[in-house]
């Protein structure tokens, strides 16, 4: 087989794995924007939500970065996302406190620009927020467990943790994939006699 050939194939099969396929994520029912949570409760409006979501966000990290990639991209394009960390990594960012309670305020240790998202896990669920922190950033973030969870008597649950999520900007996307095609390249023509 000629080596463009198997060049092609090569890109193919990582077009393949580089797009979304179905997350294994748990509906509970509760829609992310419970009672107006995207308006209501936050300073700074988040473009689109995504959940709720039952489990732990991060114990179920593949299908929650997943999920994100699948409901995000018509803002960000079909990029991969990472967990950056979590409210409750003592010390280490990216957040200054792990506060709690059914509403309150998540402070950054550095002003967030760009889109990102917050997860917001209570109880046995979770729902995902994007926001867009432009060129300025964002340092805070009020927010509202309305959307999140309740418990069987509708009673809204209290903020386990918040994490923060980022897209993988779009051009390092590109470089990997060429970086690869170029690596399967060099492979097909250094085994031709």
């Amino acid at each position: 087989m000629h080596w463009l050939t198997r060049s092609l194939l090569s890109a193919a099969a990582l077009s393949a794995l580089a797009a979304p396929s179905q997350a294994a994520l748990t509906a509970t029912g509760l829609s992310c924007n419970n009672g107006g949570v995207m308006t209501a409760g936050f300073e700074t409006d988040a473009l689109a939500c995504s959940g709720a979501w039952a489990g732990n966000d991060v114990q179920q990290r593949d299908d929650f970065l997943l999920q994100a990639q699948m409901d995000f991209q018509s803002f960000v394009g079909n990029v991969p996302w990472v967990l950056v960390g979590k409210s409750d990594d003592a010390g280490s960012g990216p957040f200054t406190s792990s506060p709690n309670g059914i509403s309150g305020t998540l402070t950054f240790d550095t002003a967030i620009t760009g889109f990102f998202a917050i997860s917001l896990m209570g109880a046995n669920s979770f729902s995902m927020y994007l926001f867009n922190g432009g060129t300025e950033g964002i340092t805070s973030i009020d927010y509202s467990m309305l959307g999140v969870s309740v418990n069987g008597n509708g009673m809204t649950q209290e903020l386990s943790h918040a994490a923060l999520i980022t897209p993988v900007p779009e051009p390092q996307t590109y470089a990997l994939l060429a970086a690869g095609l170029g690596i399967v390249g060099w492979l097909g023509r250094r085994r031709r006699p």
